[in-house]
Formats: structure tokens, sequence, C-alpha cells
């Protein structure tokens, strides 16, 4: 009944030319312009308005149109559903994202409410003629794996790949039909992966082929191809620039509706002789690597980093981008500001060729400069490049006037605690040119990255030796546990927790570790703290006899360094015995790391004193790392210091709670149910267990084990949780303790207090007078502890005859 308005449909479809139909709407077919999009309805179904795709056509709406009308309708849809297929097919093949996507969802909706509507009125007319259902005919499959099902028929016919979709209803148990879907799903992601990895390869086959002619234009294309040809993963990145994005500095009234600005609310005139006038600081790399110690001082004011920069450090130092961050995000210091130069439509830096990344950077800061400088000009302040290189600066210098090296910024500062950040700047000053060479160069990343891939180099941590100090093991393959040992030089100026590059030295050269403790403790009293001339390291060979005698084992020298682990270290400073050194060592409190070679003014304050150093290089001709002095911690041998040094060398946090985390606690209101007692020692605070037992009215036994309910409280994801996963445990030194809750929670909520009600969680126990059980349960519950024992007590009731 309803295939010949279909047919008349299709006969007036082909009086139409072919290019007319190669368009969606044909701009001379008026009748099937009524079922398109109209503009009022665009955005109906989005969240955001005035967006398309529009809004399918609804059930009630399709109640109003004739049998005619529906299968225009039905053709219209069709149609567009086969050219957005086209489409997402095209796209799936260059490995682009389809715009608006859910264009398909809509004429599928579409679709489906025509066929509701349509088999309504097929329903009434059978219903009415033959009293019979209109119901499509079903047929009984039985598929691949010997399940049945039956299978209904669609209103209309579609093409044979949509058929398979037909609706199915199952005809065995859920169990056989799960097991089938779970198979179907199985192939088809088997069948996803293969034309997944055959489309990659394609598209990586066919983007090397336009880079090499120069590449795309307006985007970024990042290709990981693997030595084989054989591409890993594939990603194309598009930038969109914005003209609504803020300067951060607080005096300006542009940018003040579009964020919080804070950079200029602390004011820096007169406070630097090489910039009179109010200004701000904009920071390259090499600056915030080597110096971000001296950032801590608040004679650094109004400081901004550019996205660039940001995106490097974070990529290339772990410990510089998380101080970093701590100031900009969690402090919310308004000493600093991240300018998003990577989005602003006056500040991008297109990656030109023959423009190198470092190059690049530096570009982008001068860029900055200069659109500030305009930008501020009514404000009186203007921005100041500082730099660590010369050979930057005299480039940078050639673009903006303002810049000037960091070591010029810190000297022309008016105040006296400029000294502070001298000494903790003085460890780029203080390398031994044109001294004696006593480490091997390191190798080039791309001779490392090839030497791993030919399997001649090896991967892993630095691991000094607890017994020799010259002596180091790096584990290369972990799946068999096979370490390689390093000895002398060939550790090559890796320090303890490095990530290294490794190189199997010829099995002539293998050795055995030396049978002897040689800890830096004693050398360091034996040796002179002020030999400024290098001590020229030397090797130990083995001796014959005793290679003859021992087998070797596989011996390595460090060819790179992959991944630094620098930390700040805690120590002392041994002073030199020159009369007015600058120069001195510091020995840290780990042993496993090496003497580091400072330069300070400030040594008679210094060497009673605990003290924090950083680790700047490792020159080739240098014995020593060279650091530079952070901050003084306090007198030695005094225990509050001590216990200090310990918690910083652990890694251990224990600043005060945040107001965040205090702000989660909550009141001490709570009703009584059950009442055990609980044994812990005595002086104990954090009481987290308590049990009973009682008997029952029929002869058994009730037996029950408390626990302290602490997630009642630490809700997750809250900051009491982030602060509690961060810390981790509760540390206990001699005369303190190190909470990992507040002490609200630890000692006294959380804390299953005699006589006080607590929640808990509880397992109770029925079982028999021989300890048999009968039965198990788990709840939570109120708990009112009646008894406070310490083990002495306990084991007093144990042993007493009379209860």
């Amino acid at each position: 009944m309803l295939l010949t308005p279909i047919a008349k449909a299709l006969a007036f479809a082909s009086r139409n030319t072919a290019r007319q139909f190669s368009r969606t709407v044909p701009a001379s077919n008026e009748i099937f312009r009524q079922f398109f999009d109209d503009e009022a309805n665009f955005g109906k179904s989005e969240l955001r308005p005035k967006k398309r795709p529009g809004r399918a056509w609804t059930e009630d709406e399709l109640r109003l149109k004739s049998n005619s009308d529906l299968h225009k309708l039905w053709y219209v849809c069709l149609k567009e559903r086969n050219m957005l297929m086209t489409m997402r097919n095209a796209y799936v093949e260059h490995a682009r994202s389809m715009p608006n996507p859910e264009r398909i969802d809509r004429v599928n909706e579409t679709m489906k409410n025509i066929q509701t509507v349509v088999h309504e009125r097929n329903d009434a007319f059978y219903r009415l003629e033959t009293g019979e259902s209109a119901d499509p005919p079903t047929r009984t499959v039985t598929s691949f794996m010997g399940f049945t099902y039956k299978k209904q028929a669609e209103e209309h016919l579609e093409p044979p790949n949509e058929s398979n979709k037909e609706y199915e209803v199952p005809y065995l148990d859920g169990d056989a039909y799960m097991m089938q879907k779970l198979w179907k799903e199985k192939e088809f992601m088997k069948e996803r992966d293969r034309k997944d990895i055959e489309n990659h390869r394609k598209v990586v086959t066919d983007e090397m082929r336009r880079f090499r002619k120069g590449g795309p234009r307006g985007n970024t294309m990042e290709l990981n191809v693997k030595q084989s040809g054989i591409v890993d993963r594939l990603r194309t990145v598009e930038r969109y620039l914005r003209d609504d994005l803020s300067c951060g500095l607080h005096s300006c009234k542009l940018c003040a509706p579009l964020a919080l600005n804070n950079l200029g609310s602390k004011p820096n005139k007169d406070e630097n002789s090489i910039v009179p006038g109010n200004h701000v600081l904009i920071v390259d790399t090499e600056v915030l690597i080597r110096f971000i110690d001296i950032f801590d001082s608040d004679l650094f004011k109004n400081v901004i980093i550019t996205q660039n920069v940001w995106e490097y450090i974070k990529q290339k130092s772990v410990p510089t981008y998380k101080k970093l961050n701590k100031f900009v995000y969690e402090d919310k210091d308004p000493r600093f500001s991240v300018f998003m130069s990577e989005f602003h439509h006056k500040t991008f830096v297109r990656q030109e060729e023959g423009l190198s990344d470092s190059l690049r950077r530096e570009k982008v800061l001068y860029v900055c400069a200069n659109y500030l400088k305009d930008h501020w000009a009514k404000y009186n302040v203007v921005p100041v490049i500082l730099c660590a290189e010369d050979d930057v600066l005299a480039r940078l210098k050639d673009n903006y006037e303002l810049s000037f090296s960091v070591k010029q910024y810190v000297e022309g500062m008016q105040n006296a605690k400029k000294r502070d950040l001298l000494d903790s700047m003085a460890a780029y000053d203080s390398s031994s040119a044109g001294g004696k060479i006593i480490y091997e160069n390191y190798l080039s990343h791309d001779e490392i990255t090839q030497g791993i891939a030919r399997g001649i180099i090896k991967k892993g941590t630095f691991s000094v030796s607890r017994e020799n100090y010259r002596e180091a093991y790096v584990l290369v393959d972990p799946s068999t546990m096979t370490s390689w040992f390093i000895q002398g030089l060939n550790c090559n100026r890796a320090i303890d927790g490095d990530v290294v590059a490794v190189q199997l030295l010829p099995e002539e050269e293998w050795t055995l570790p030396e049978k002897k403790v040689c800890l830096r403790d004693v050398e360091d009293l034996e040796m002179k703290a002020d030999d400024e001339a290098e001590e020229e390291t030397t090797e130990e060979e083995t001796p014959k006899a005793k290679r003859a005698k021992f087998t070797p084992i596989p011996t390595a020298k460090v060819v790179g360094i992959m991944k630094r682990n620098w930390r700040p270290y805690c120590g002392i400073i041994m002073r030199s015995q020159l009369k007015n050194a600058r120069r001195h060592l510091f020995c840290p409190s780990d042993r496993l790391i090496p003497r580091t070679r400072i330069e300070t003014e400030q040594v008679d304050i210094l060497e009673s004193q605990r003290i924090v150093v950083s680790i700047d290089q490792w020159p080739r001709d240098s014995r020593y790392p060279l650091g530079h002095y952070v901050r003084a911690l306090g007198k030695i041998g005094d225990r509050e210091i001590e216990n200090e040094v310990l918690l910083l060398e652990h890694d251990i946090p224990h600043a005060p709670f945040s107001d965040a985390v205090m702000e989660c606690l909550p009141g001490e209101d709570w009703q009584p149910d059950l009442q055990p007692p609980r044994v812990d020692p005595l002086g104990c605070t954090d009481i987290d267990d308590a049990l009973h037992c009682r008997p029952l009215d029929n002869g058994f036994l009730e037996v029950g084990v408390h626990i302290a309910d602490v997630t009642h409280f630490v809700r997750s994801g809250t900051a009491i949780d982030e602060e509690a996963a961060s810390r981790g445990t509760t540390v206990y030194l001699c005369d303190r303790r190190i909470d990992m809750l507040p002490a609200l929670l630890s000692s006294n909520l959380c804390s299953l207090r005699g006589g006080e009600e607590r929640y808990a969680f509880s397992v109770i126990w029925t079982m028999t007078s021989d300890a048999e059980i009968l039965d198990t349960k788990y709840h939570k519950s109120l708990i009112c502890s009646k008894a406070a024992l310490t083990y002495e007590q306990a084991q007093e009731f144990i042993d007493d005859p009379n209860l």
C-alpha cells in the first residue's frame, strides 16, 4: 500500500539531472524544501543555541503529515544519511574529526519516528479491515554459534549494510544472548583495530610525502614513526588565536573584565638601579631552571611566565615546574602570572622553517615584550626581559632594549638581601674553565637513541653502593633482574637516582667490587676541604691474578644522563682553610650524594648551621658538582633542626594543615550504640580499634571487632582526602609526630575513646564456646567504648582466675 508513493517519488527524481542530486537541497526542487531545517530550529537539541544541526522531526509533527509527505521525507532522510555516512568515512580515512557528527543521529531519530508513525497507521488499517495486528512478520534465525532468535522485518527496505542492524528479539535466555553479544563485540573491535592501523599507515605515508614538500599551513602535525616505518601515533593540533586574553596587569582597565589580574599590585619603582620605574619581569627558560630558588625572595615582584616557557619547563625540569605550579596555582602568589602567548593573536609566533625551538622561544619573549610595552604605555609600566646566557642577551638586545641578564638585574637591586641571591647564583660562575678534563663527554641524544635501538646501550636507574661510594649498579633488565656494575670514573658524573644510559665495556675490562668499605665521611676527614687544585681521580686496576682467581662481572660505563634526579639537599658546609676564600665544600646528610662545591661570602654565619643546597651542574673538569646555597635551617645539633632535616631528606610533608582541609572537619555530637572495650598502649591518642564479647540467649557468644570509620569524615576528592593521600601515613619522631589527618580526627572523632560515642566499621561473629564460627556479619555502627585498657591491663584480666 505504501510503496506506490515511493515509486512516484523515485520516478519524479529520475527526471532531475545528476548535478541537482549531488547537493543536499536541490535549488529547483521545491517539493522537498519543506522537510529541511528551518533556521528557527537551529540548536533546539543542543546546549549551545543557534548552532547546527537543528533537531529531529517529532512523532507528533509527523502524525500531521499525509502518507505521501511521509514517504517524501523518508527519501530525503535516506539520501541525507547516505551523504553523511560517506562524509564520515572520508574523514576517517584521513584521520580527521567530522564536524557535527550528531547530524547522523538527528537523521536516524527522524527515520525511527517515521517508522513508528507509519506502523501506527498500518496497524489501525489492518485492525479495521481484518481485525488483526499489522506487526511485521518474524522469522527464527540460527546464529553461527547455534543460538536461535526471532528477527522482525522493517517497514521500509534499506541498503544491505543497514539491513543487518534490524531489531532482534532474543529467543534463548539472557546468558546465551550475552555470550553472543560479547563475541560480536570482540570481533567488531578486532576488525576496527585492523582498519585503524590500515588507515593510519595510509595517512602517515601521505602526510610524510606532504611534509617533504613543505607541509600544511595553519596547523601543527605531530608524527611518531618507528624506525621500521610503522606508525605508532598521529595527532593533529589546530591552534585558535584569541583577542580576549588578559595581560595580567592589575591597573589595566582593558583586561580587568577578562580575568583576575594581580601583577603590579606590589609596586617595584626605584627598587632597581637599572630599571628606575615600575616594571614587570619576563623570564626565559634558563633563568627559571637554573635559578628557581632565588624567586622565593620577595625582591622579585611582578614576574610573567610566557606559555611557551611554561610548557618547555614542564617537559624538561619537573622540580622547577612543581615549584612554579605551587607559586602560580596552589599558593596563588600575586607576584607571578602566566601569559597565554601561544593563543594570543598579537604574540603568537609561527614555527618557521630554519627557526629552531630555542630561537622561537627567544622570539616569543621579545614579541611579548614589545606588545606589552605598547599595551601598558599609559600605565607607566614597562616589561623587562631577563635571561641567563650572554649570547642570548645579545640577540634579545637587538630586538628589545630593556633586556638584561639575571645577574645584572640582581646586582642592580637596592636591597641588602641581594647578597643571598648572588650566593645562590654563584655556581654558574665557578666552573674551572681550562682545567684538566676528568670525565668523558656524554653522547648526544640521537646517538643514545640509536644505541638503545641497536641494543648496545641500556637505560636504567643509577644506584650508588652503600658500602663503597665509588661503585654503583644499574638495573638494565627488570624482567631478569640483570644489573651492570660501574666503578670509578666510569660513573661519569651520575648521581644516585639519575636515569642513565650505560654501555657495556669490553670483557677484558670487566672487574669486581672492592671488598672494603669506603665512606665519604671518613675520606672527608682525611682531606682538606679547600683543595682548590682538583684532585686527580684515578682508578685502581684490578690485578690480573685477581681476575684469574675470580670471575669478573659485567662492567659498564655511563655514556649519558636521560633524566636528572636532583633535589635540594640538607647538610653542612666545610670551611675552606684558605684565607678569604669564597669556594667551599658542602657535605650532604645523604651519604650517597657527592660533596658539592658552592660559593658564598657568609661562611662565618653558615659554618655552624644546617643549610640547604641545590646542585646546578657538573662540568667535565670538576671532581665535584657545582651548586648554590638556598637557605639556612638552623643551628647544628638543635633537636628541632635535626628533625626538620629528617623530614626534608625523606620528603615528608609536615606543613600545617591548610584552611581548606580544616573546613572539612565535622562537629562532635554522636549517639551511643554498642559499648565494647578497647585495648591500646599506654598514652595512645589515636585509638582505632575496639572489641566486645557477650553471651546470647541461645547459649552462643557474640564477638565483635570495631575499627574507627575514617571514611565517614574523609570524603573522596575533598581537600582533606588529597592531603591525606599526599602524606600517606602518620610519621613518628622521638619527640613529635606528623599527623596524616588533623588532630580533631586522628586523636578525637576517629579515636575510639572510652565512654564516648564514635562511628566504626564492625565485624560480628556468632560462635560457640569452642570458638567455632557459626555466622559472620559486616556493617557500619555507632559504638561507645566502655573501657580503655592498656596491654598490661588486658593481660591481667586474662590471667586473673577470679574473672
